[in-house]
């Protein structure tokens, strides 16, 4: 579903981030710094918001929740950084890197700013030059704009890797800004000899391009699709000024969205928010069984009030009962991710407990709804055979021996055995009996001889 339009205004005097209703409305600042903040890029979950700032200096890549909290640099440097887009999953940042004129490389890095790297590795100062980016619904591609003179910019697409890359236009005149529909199979873009543009569409591959706006010379540009596929919202000057446009795929429709007297551009258009909603976390399987001394796997899918999956959600696990455990995981693309734990030497039950962070503050709050599931452990079943032994290992006080011996039994008729346990370093002297034999399991190595486990109860100096 279509959520709020991020785009940046500079109606205070300087460029801020904004967001606002689909239908204009509602329009609200989330940063106000005295520099310029710019360029916002919705995550794909509608949780986090990446823009471009020059509050410490020279442009470079910050991140904030959706609301405008937890305003977060990323890079850090002295070069310029800025056209920033998310990867779907949410894990990635691909962004430009500009050394100075024509200048830029597409770059990625992970989600905290960490991992920086180079795709296109472009010759400083000279031609050609990458700016703006735009990763594909299915996290495979990166689509970009390349300078291939002062005249002329062409749109290109690379694996995500930097990997196969490929011209999708050769129109000779700017094409620029990218922007992948929902479904991955369109493109939208600006494309205009110097001084004009309008916006276009064309297929995944650059084939059919068609025109949209035919504004007769004016600048239509820096297009974006809505979530749902249905609309594109887009700037224009033909109010007087750089406004916000929206119309229908088709291009039917075109409506202002924004009032005339500043510049507002760079819109992107975010999907249904989830914040401050319900998310909920579903563990699988809910309920199994495993032996002892083995680990279990369970697995936590998040959702938001409208049953969708989260992405890029970070989940709390506890384990209460015959272990106590505790872990996190994030969630994938598909809004899941795995906690794997050891289980008990011995029979026992846990009861795990998950519930999703989406403030990161490690506290369970009213909107995160935990998920249970429980887990028994069961002995190992049992294989025929006898075993026995006996011997001396040295106690913890290194001086004093712990002498030990055993013999257990399994046939069809059932269990037989004993074991006797004598430890002289503790005082007072301390001694295990065996006093049934309830499992016995042996198991070769290949290599010859093998390892045997028996389960009893037994009496500590006396007692159970």
């Amino acid at each position: 579903m279509n959520g709020k339009i991020a785009f940046s205004s500079n109606r205070t005097g300087n460029a801020d981030v904004y967001v606002m209703n689909p239908d204009g409305s509602s329009q609200t600042s989330l940063t106000t710094n005295p520099a310029d903040d710019c360029c916002p890029a919705w995550s794909a979950d509608g949780r986090r918001i990446v823009f471009v700032s020059t509050r410490d200096g020279n442009p470079q890549i910050y991140v904030m929740n959706a609301d405008g909290t937890a305003q977060t640099r990323l890079t850090n440097n002295s070069v310029n950084d800025s056209f920033p887009s998310w990867s779907p999953d949410g894990t990635r940042i691909a962004f430009i890197r500009s050394l100075g004129p024509r200048s830029g490389d597409v770059y990625v890095m992970n989600a905290d700013g960490t991992g920086q790297m180079n795709l296109t590795n472009n010759t400083p100062g000279d031609f050609p030059a990458d700016f703006s980016t735009a990763w594909s619904p299915d996290g495979t591609k990166i689509a970009f704009s390349r300078s291939l003179s002062d005249t002329n910019q062409e749109i290109y697409s690379m694996n995500a890797d930097g990997s196969g890359r490929q011209a999708l236009t050769s129109n000779g005149v700017i094409s620029r800004l990218p922007n992948w529909s929902p479904d991955g199979t369109k493109i939208a873009f600006d494309r205009g000899p110097a001084g004009s543009a309008d916006i276009y569409v064309m297929n995944a591959d650059g084939s059919g391009q068609t025109n949209l706006t035919n504004n007769g010379g004016q600048i239509d540009q820096e297009a974006a699709w809505s979530p749902d596929g249905t609309k594109i919202v887009f700037v224009s000057v033909r109010a007087g000024n750089y406004e916000i446009f929206v119309m229908n795929a088709d291009g039917t429709g075109q409506t202002q969205l924004t009032v005339p007297g500043h510049r507002d551009g760079r819109p992107d258009w975010g999907p249904l928010s989830i914040v401050p909603g319900t998310a909920r976390v579903t563990l699988t399987p809910a309920a199994a069984e495993n032996p002892v001394g083995t680990n279990h796997t369970v697995t936590a899918t998040v959702t938001d009030t409208l049953g969708q999956p989260m992405p890029s959600v970070t989940v709390q696990f506890m384990v209460e009962g015959s272990v106590s455990a505790a872990g996190s995981c994030t969630t994938n693309v598909n809004g899941q991710c795995d906690v794997t734990y050891p289980g008990p030497q011995l029979p026992g039950a846990d009861l795990i407990t998950a519930y999703p962070d989406l403030n990161d503050n490690n506290m369970e709050d009213a909107n995160e709804l935990a998920g249970t599931a429980t887990k028994a452990w069961l002995l190992l079943t049992s294989t025929p055979g006898l075993v026995t032994g006996g011997g001396h290992i040295l106690a913890s006080d290194s001086i004093h021996e712990i002498a030990f011996g055993f013999n257990a039994r399994s046939t069809v008729n059932g269990f037989s055995g004993h074991c006797t346990v004598i430890d002289p370093s503790r005082q007072p002297e301390t001694m295990i009996e065996c006093v049934d034999v309830t499992a016995l399991v042996q198991t070769p190595n290949p290599g010859g001889g093998g390892t045997a486990t028996f389960f009893g109860n037994a009496t500590v100096t006396g007692s159970m």
